[in-house]
């Protein structure tokens, strides 16, 4: 084991005294030294392997009295035992805000955050029970965290959602494949029922583009029996649990503060089986698709704020409902699909899976055609009139509401407590929904909203005798809008 004639110098080395003399008995700080060096070389794994190392190369005993590994445990013994453990596998980020977040980094530098000290903490007691098989005191390993957040490995960057082969930042899911060119049946039989198959193409490489911080989401819409939900759970396990998750109607709950939480890390976010067709108008989606900070916050942890550029795809039977409003129009790629006459083929999602690298091959080449900036991805006439005709549904209760109640007048004036009463009458309940209402009828109408202390009101209109009588009944001060 200790043949080898340099290995055997190295160790003499290691014995010697300040007298340049080996002792008879070997002192504990020079065991852990040569011990050290040994592990280093892989020729020995525990304390007492080590001694006996020593002891059959010269003769030279262990320690006669008790080894106590952990009698002088100051700064520069857990510099030397205790960080370079947990930098194998651990690292910090901390972030511009002066929060600080732990992250477990695997051998392809792919990234977990760790929400507490406690994996970090287990690592370093085994290592050190290991080592000088002795378990280690709980004040070792607690002044251990304390000085690797000052002197450990430290990250600059949060993680990438993902890195292709040969990108070796750290991520949170590192795919080593890369797009090839081939044929895929399974997919085209599905694109071949889209009204926009070129959109839907560009708008999957999008999620793989991290150049892209487009605010554009999929919605992907059919009657049901025809694989649109197969389809995003294919896509949304090419990204896996480190860069890709599902919701439900559940985590649009409005007092869900956690939701962020769930999305954190995350590229893609699969909303399948929708069954909200407002969604599109809701803060969510503009909180997740704008790349603007958001706050996330893990049950019983500090909240802190970050960046995501997430790609939303929405699956559902509705049809969507938005407003004409720029800023829900914008966002939407409205994308129909039509019923698949093979309903049962077993096969069908294996050979999906299959056929992905050709598949992203093609998303790819349709992206780099419709997207060469980056930017938003352009639709087809049948996804423009497809849209349109959701804002034209959907805001067509605007209409009716504004016909029964009001009519255009130069000059005309009426107090915001009364339109907001009205409104509230018709079936517009919250203030969100009171909020697109108003900046119809401002686009539409042309009216005028006037803000102030003292009265806020609407014009250029009146009301029609019928709004007149109900408004006559009184007027709720509660939300002055």
């Amino acid at each position: 084991m200790v043949g080898n004639f340099l290995l055997r110098c190295s160790i003499h080395f290691l014995m010697l005294d300040a007298d340049g003399v080996v002792p008879a008995v070997l002192g504990h700080e020079r065991t852990v030294s040569v011990f050290d060096f040994l592990i280093e070389r892989g020729e020995a794994t525990t304390f007492r392997e080590a001694t006996d190392i020593v002891a059959e190369f010269s003769g030279v005993a262990a320690p006669k009295t008790p080894f106590k590994p952990y009698a002088v445990t100051n700064a520069e013994w857990i510099v030397e035992h205790c960080v370079p453990v947990l930098n194998k596998s651990f690292a910090l980020l901390r972030a511009a805000d002066g929060t600080e977040r732990m992250f477990a980094l695997n051998d392809r530098n792919e990234a977990t955050l760790v929400l507490k000290e406690t994996p970090l903490m287990q690592t370093l007691h085994d290592h050190l029970k290991v080592k000088f098989e002795k378990i280690p005191p709980a004040s070792v390993l607690a002044a251990s965290m304390e000085l690797w957040k000052r002197e450990g490995r430290k990250i600059r960057h949060e993680p990438e959602p993902f890195c292709f082969r040969g990108d070796e930042r750290a991520c949170f899911k590192r795919f080593d494949w890369e797009p090839t060119r081939g044929d895929y049946q399974a997919w085209e039989e599905f694109l071949s029922r889209l009204t926009d198959r070129d959109a839907f193409l560009a708008f999957v490489w999008s999620a793989f583009e991290k150049r892209n911080e487009s605010r554009q989401y999929l919605w992907l819409r059919g009657e049901g029996q025809d694989g649109k939900s197969k389809v995003l759970g294919v896509l949304l396990d090419v990204f896996g649990k480190e860069a890709g998750t599902g919701i439900s109607n559940a985590h649009l709950t409005k007092d869900n503060r956690f939701l962020f939480s769930a999305l954190y890390g995350k590229r893609v976010v699969v909303y399948a089986d929708c069954k909200n067709p407002k969604v599109g108008m809701s803060e969510f989606i503009r909180n997740c698709t704008s790349g603007d900070e958001v706050q996330v916050e893990y049950k019983g942890q500090t909240p802190f704020s970050s960046k995501m550029y997430l790609k939303l795809f929405i699956a559902s039977n509705p049809k969507p409902q938005l407003t004409g409003q720029n800023a829900d129009v914008s966002r939407m790629l409205y994308i129909e699909v039509a019923e698949s006459k093979n309903k049962d083929d077993p096969s069908w999602a294996a050979r999906l899976r299959a056929e992905l690298p050709a598949f992203l091959h093609a998303c790819r080449h349709i992206y780099e055609k419709l997207c060469a900036h980056h930017g938003n991805i352009p639709i087809n006439e049948n996804s423009q009139a497809l849209r349109d005709g959701a804002t034209v549904a959907f805001e067509q209760s605007y209409y009716d509401i504004f016909d029964a109640m009001f009519v255009l007048k130069l000059g005309g004036s009426v107090a915001a407590a009364i339109v907001r009463q009205l409104a509230k009458g018709m079936g517009i309940n919250t203030n969100h929904e009171m909020a697109d209402f108003k900046e119809w009828m401002e686009r539409e109408k042309k009216v005028r909203f006037v803000g102030g202390r003292q009265r806020r009101s609407y014009e250029g209109m009146e009301l029609t005798q019928l709004g007149a009588a109900l408004a006559s009944g009184g007027v709720d001060g509660g939300d002055r809008r």
